[in-house]
């Protein structure tokens, strides 16, 4: 995944398809890069493979049960039903991009439990930006 940070560019770069900030469905408000994206993006000497963070098993800012409690404003909870996990069959199981913490405070006391309990590693994420035609500009010109 190319980077590209502070570059002045006359080149035009696709937007169709990138991956940028959500705007949860809940609370209408952009939902912002975390601390790890923001720390790691601009950083060349962090390897990005994935343009997306799994939270529960990468981050290194929040402990796993800090952010299965909701405590990290930027994670994002994103699930589609499934009917086989009891703590994957409520609402907000849409594909959708929520704030975890606004998927937390609009369910049931008991579904609320039990998606804290289950530590979804699936539905708990962050997202690199992404954005295509960057790679372009790394390329040296002949």
């Amino acid at each position: 995944m190319a980077r590209v940070i502070g570059l002045c560019i006359s080149s035009t770069i696709d937007t169709i398809n990138s991956r940028t900030s959500d705007r949860c469905p809940i609370c209408k408000r952009w939902i912002p890069f975390c601390d790890l994206v923001i720390s790691n993006y601009p950083n060349f000497d962090v390897e990005i493979t994935e343009p997306e963070i799994r939270c529960l098993e990468e981050c290194g800012i929040y402990p796993k049960d800090n952010i299965a409690m909701g405590e990290c404003p930027n994670t994002k909870y994103s699930r589609k039903k499934a009917h086989t996990l009891s703590h994957a069959r409520h609402e907000f199981t849409d594909g959708l991009h929520y704030h975890y913490r606004c998927v937390l405070e609009n369910v049931s006391s008991g579904v609320k439990e039990e998606i804290i309990v289950a530590k979804d590693t699936i539905a708990l994420k962050a997202h690199y930006p992404y954005y295509s035609g960057l790679e372009e500009l790394t390329k040296s010109k002949a």
